[in-house]
């Protein structure tokens, strides 16, 4: 730990990292969706991109309209859509999730974001196809895994610049 022995700071972290579940969403995945759909189809869509996501290898959990993205209650949370009966916090979380042409599924990843594992997590995301079009996924491990391959491409120049220079 490069935070002050004793200090509130470390043992605030030390008290997150032992007692409390580290799985925090560290990638969201954006998923395009037909804004033509009902509301009640969108809702039920995002139930099934949330359990396609959360098959992925490497996958903790995925976060949807519906926690859990429990069958049984995704079909009570379309059907009350269809009837035009959803509560108005249900109505919220969904806005919450679909906006527009996209979907949003916050993804909290079994491994820390900056590790090997998370990037072929983010590797196997963006592979999946959903309505026959590449997701697209972000956030803290996205952006680390991003960076980690630019420098992974780059580091043969950056080798190559230093033994020029040293001729």
């Amino acid at each position: 730990h490069w935070l002050a022995r004793g200090s509130s700071s470390q043992h605030v972290g030390e008290v997150m990292q032992n007692d409390f579940d580290s799985k925090t969403t560290n990638a969201t995945a954006l998923v395009k969706v037909d804004s033509s759909l009902s509301q009640s189809e969108k809702i039920s869509q995002n139930c099934e991109v949330a359990r396609q996501l959360s098959d992925v290898d490497g996958v903790a959990s995925v976060d949807s309209i519906v926690p859990g993205a429990e069958q049984s209650e995704c079909q009570k949370y379309a059907l009350a859509a269809m009837v035009n009966m959803l509560p108005v916090q249900a109505t919220a979380q969904a806005d919450h999730y679909i906006q527009d042409e996209y979907m949003r599924l916050p993804i909290a990843l079994a491994d820390d974001s900056g590790s090997a594992a998370a990037a072929k997590t983010i590797e196997r995301l963006r592979a999946e196809s959903i309505n026959d079009t590449a997701v697209l996924v972000g956030g803290e491990a996205a952006s680390t895994a991003d960076t980690n391959a630019v420098y992974a491409q780059k580091i043969g120049l950056v080798v190559a610049v230093i033994f020029i220079g040293m001729m």
